[in-house]
């Protein structure tokens, strides 16, 4: 089963939705895998980023969200690997606020990141695959702060969704290492 990138957007936007606001304290800080290659590191007070499920968009292109945040607004970036090449492109990120009205999502949804993300998944579904160059020159031109392509061969790659320093490091070849085992993302 495909689970596409507008889903986990819906998912977490009702998911922060859902808590009004109002973010209880972290009682410790810890780390916790989800699904396949999705990690959350909460904080030690409130917050937590993390990389969502890995999903397997075809043709050896995998693609993750990274979020951090709280409940009352959070930041999203995406990673589409491309396993044969070991490299990855990441975008945004864009910004939500925990608890939007139905007029605040349709506006989100025409915002450049939900257009290049949901143009993204579209192309993967074609045969006109669209390139991490591609991916990245379109990100520039819509001035987002993540427009990167890296290499994701034998390394941890620390990502923030603002010019801060990255609080963790991940592993953007897991998606390759479980959807296309045999390429060189794989590999590392």
């Amino acid at each position: 089963m495909k689970v596409g990138i507008p889903s986990i957007l819906a998912f977490c936007l009702s998911s922060a939705a859902a808590v009004a606001c109002s973010p209880a304290p972290n009682e410790r800080a810890y780390s916790e895998k989800n699904g396949i290659c999705g990690v959350t590191h909460f904080a030690n007070e409130y917050g937590s980023e993390g990389l969502s499920d890995a999903i397997d968009l075809g043709k050896g292109f995998v693609s993750q969200l990274f979020y951090d945040g709280t409940a009352c607004g959070y930041a999203h970036s995406q990673i589409v690997s491309d396993c044969s090449k070991a490299q990855a492109v990441v975008f945004g990120p864009s910004s939500y606020a925990g608890a939007m009205t139905e007029e605040e999502e349709a506006i989100l949804a025409s915002e450049p990141f939900a257009v290049l993300s949901a143009s993204v998944e579209s192309s993967a579904a074609s045969a006109q695959h669209l390139t991490l160059v591609e991916i990245k020159e379109l990100a520039k031109q819509a001035r987002m702060i993540n427009a990167d392509i890296v290499s994701i061969s034998g390394t941890v790659i620390g990502i923030s969704n603002t010019t801060r320093e990255p609080e963790h490091a991940y592993d953007f070849s897991c998606g390759c290492k479980h959807y296309y085992p045999n390429t060189a993302g794989a590999n590392s």
